[in-house]
Order: C-alpha cells, then structure tokens, then sequence
C-alpha cells in the first residue's frame, strides 16, 4: 500500500510538473516551432489559459478597479493598453490574451517579424508557410478593413485596419468567435483567397510584393506583351510580360504570381551582340548601376566549371556561351534578393537582374511544388 501511495504520489507530482511546461512566448519563437502549439501550451510573461484572476492581478500590481467589462461577459485587462490585454470568463480565470504590436519588442524572431506585415496576402503567406492552412477565415465585407485566420488549436492571427494582432484562446473560445463573425471554413472559402488591400513596403519597380496581377497592370507603364503560364522549374507561376529598356539594352520586364500574389520579378536582357565578350560589358554595367543604388554586392563571383579558356581573356564570352563561365553577383536590401546573372549554354547566352520577395519564397515553393503533383 505504501508503494501503490508513494507511486500516485510520483506520478501526481510529474503530472503536475509536465503540466506547468509552457512555450513562454517572449521566451520562444512559434513560428520556428515547426508545427503551432496549442493555446493552452503557450504563456504571455507568465500568465496562461485558466490562471485565477487574482493571480493575474497580483503579477502585474493590478487592482479590480483597473478590470473592464466586456459586453458579451466576462472581464479584461490591459497590462498595457493596445500592447498587451488579457480576458477572464465570469467565472474569474484567463479565457484569452492580445497581443499588439506594441509588444514586439518581448518577442521573438519571426514571431516579432509577423508585426512587420503589411497585407493579407503577405500575412498569409508568412502564417501558411510556418503553419498550415487555418480552419477558418475571416475577411471583412462593405468596407470593413479586417482579415482573421483561426486555428481551432488556439490561435487566432488577426488584421483590423492598419494593425495587426496575435489572439491566444481556447478552442471554445475561437469558435465562438468564428459563429460571431461568420467565418468560412477553409475548405469552403479557397474561391475567396484574400488580394492584398495594402501592399509590402518593398517590391520590383513601382510595383510592391504581395500585389495581385491587376494591381501590378495599375502601376507598370511599360508596353504590356503578354499574360502567360509558366512551366519547368516554375510551373504553377503565372506572369505578365513587357518590353522595355533597362541601362540603354532591349528587355523584357517580367512580373512571376503565385496564387496570384507577386512574388518575383525579372529584367531579361534581350539585346544581341555579335561579339560574345560584350555581354560580359553589359553584365559589369548594369552591376555598376545596381551597386550605385544599393551598395557593394553580398556576391560577386566568377564561377568556372571547365578552365579551357580560363588563360584567355578574350574567349570568356565564348566560356559563357558553353556553360564553362558563369558571372553572378548578389544584393540584399529590404524585403528583396537581388541575382543579376550571366550565363549560357549551347552557344546562347542569357543574362537577368531577378528580385525575389523575401517573405514570399517560401510561399511559392509550396505552389510550384503542388503543382507539379498535379499532373493529371
């Protein structure tokens, strides 16, 4: 009998203490966890899903004076107000906690980095790829700025407005929240994918990552040729093609979507020269012109894969045109990749200044890899 007591009582014990291990979210980036923790799982600088209000007060050396209450019932704090708020049920314990971006500056990585957002689309694409797709969504209607992603685990990633915010709350909770504003599930919703109403700060030209093909036709001026399907290595992209000049040289100016989202773009030189060494001139030209606007690049490199011409300067065009040679070089600024690229193959050349939205690459590897699966 002592033994079955002394047993219950290692076991209640270890209960306990597995029960008190928490994703302490100024602690831990959720975003890196790979999979999202349940709401329960998490805290918010100590407080959790279920804690006494009395606690809660005596942490942060609140009073009951400083309670609000909620319309629908129940009761909130603010810790600080449109940074950090926390609600209890009638029956006084943490039913849910915001976070606004006031509090980004206690968090983490890319869970810091979700305030910086500044789309549906972006946000989205940035949840997705850490996450999965939610269970429901919301997206506002007649005007109303607003757009929520719910998952039923525990979280709910939410935009009103300008301003952009994490609900932590338990799976009743959510669904409550979801009957409320009369979210769709996913699976119903996948013809209303949100477009960006606002767009990244960053972007290719006077276009902006995350801006949908209609947007982008808006604020490219240049002689629009074509809207196209990719296939290849970017099969499940489509794109909008231009004609124009870049650095005094014929090119194209080519915009990639995913999901009709802007994700990448490119100037393909279209220029021909009959020397073979003069495109290596307009490579150092526009890395000269790109350098002016952005600085020294992160990359320059010469990569020779066979040296049969390596000794001879004025066969290197000749090295590029037979994939011996290839130039590259690197830019990193806001948001953006920037590969400007020389090479070739079977006697022809190609050379491209291609951008890529940082916060959509990700995103887009998952619509190409899908949809080179869907075959049939």
């Amino acid at each position: 009998m002592k033994k079955l007591i002394l047993g219950v009582l290692v076991l209640g014990i270890f209960g306990f203490v597995f029960a008190e291990e928490k994703y302490e979210i100024t602690e831990v980036d959720i975003f890196s966890l790979g999979k999202l923790p349940s709401g329960t799982e998490v805290s918010v600088q100590g407080v959790s899903i279920g804690d006494p209000i009395e606690i809660v007060l005596k942490k942060f050396k609140k009073k009951q004076k400083h309670l609000k209450t909620v319309e629908a019932g129940g009761f909130f704090l603010d810790v600080i107000e449109d940074t950090f708020r926390i609600f209890f049920r009638d029956n006084k314990v943490v039913s849910g906690m915001i976070l606004w971006e006031g509090f980004k500056g206690n968090l983490k990585g890319k869970t810091a980095e979700y305030f910086d957002l500044l789309s549906d689309g972006r946000m989205r694409a940035f949840v997705e790829t850490s996450f999965g797709k939610p269970d429901y969504v919301y997206q506002g209607t007649g005007g109303f700025e607003m757009y929520n992603m719910y998952y039923l685990n525990g979280f709910v990633f939410m935009r009103f407005m300008s301003s952009l915010k994490i609900a932590i709350e338990t799976k009743e909770g959510i669904l409550s929240d979801v009957g409320t504003w009369n979210a769709k599930k996913v699976g119903e919703a996948e013809k209303d994918i949100p477009k960006p109403k606002m767009s990244s700060s960053a972007g290719f030209r006077k276009a902006l990552w995350g801006m949908s093909k209609e947007q982008v036709k808006k604020v490219e001026i240049s002689k629009f040729i074509k809207e196209d399907k990719m296939g290849g290595e970017i099969k499940g992209l489509d794109a909008l093609l231009y004609k124009a000049d870049i650095a005094g040289l014929d090119c194209a100016i080519i915009y990639y979507f995913a999901e009709n989202l802007l994700t990448r773009a490119r100037y393909l030189i279209t220029k021909e020269h009959s020397s073979t060494n003069l495109y290596i001139e307009d490579f150092k030209n526009i890395k000269s012109q790109l350098t002016q606007k952005y600085g020294a690049p992160a990359r320059d490199d010469a990569i020779w894969s066979n040296d049969l011409y390596k000794g001879n300067p004025s066969e290197y065009g000749m090295a590029i045109s037979v994939g011996h040679l290839i130039y590259v070089a690197e830019w990193y600024p806001q948001e953006t990749s920037i590969q400007l690229l020389l090479r070739g193959d079977n006697y022809k050349i190609v050379l491209w200044a291609e951008y890529t939205g940082d916060d959509f690459r990700e995103f887009e590897k998952k619509v190409r890899e899908k949809a080179k699966k869907d075959i049939w």
